[in-house]
């Protein structure tokens, strides 16, 4: 049996409560897995599409010390991949409004004068 079967078949012997601990605890360590968790958290609000936790995420995902040094261009195109990702799963779920205003957000973001200076320098 594969590693991944091995962890499967453990994680569904486990009841709801351990499973959120464990979760929480992963996220806690994981700042991707909790930027995932609070999109998804956000999408499905109860009062509403939370578009403050895109925002959030996304001024995050750009944000930049002025260069992305070439370690750590994989972790910084993952984030953004990220936000991406979760706003298009808006779009696919009847958010058009909000993946307009979310995307021209994004772009603000990435219009800043350290971003500008880091896709300068990544050319």
């Amino acid at each position: 049996m594969g590693k991944c079967r091995r962890s499967n078949a453990y994680l569904e012997r486990q009841d709801k409560e351990t499973l959120v601990a464990m979760l929480a605890r992963a996220a806690k360590e994981d700042r991707n897995l909790r930027d995932r968790l609070l999109l998804e958290a956000a999408q499905s609000n109860p009062a509403g599409l939370d578009l403050a936790v895109y925002r959030r995420s996304i001024a995050r995902a750009t944000r930049t010390n002025g260069f992305v040094d070439y370690h750590s261009a994989y972790a910084y195109s993952r984030r953004i991949l990220q936000v991406i990702e979760s706003i298009a799963a808006l779009l696919k779920n009847g958010h058009a409004p909000a993946v307009i205003e979310l995307t021209e957000y994004a772009l603000a973001q990435l219009e800043t004068p350290s971003a500008k200076w880091t896709i300068q320098m990544a050319i």
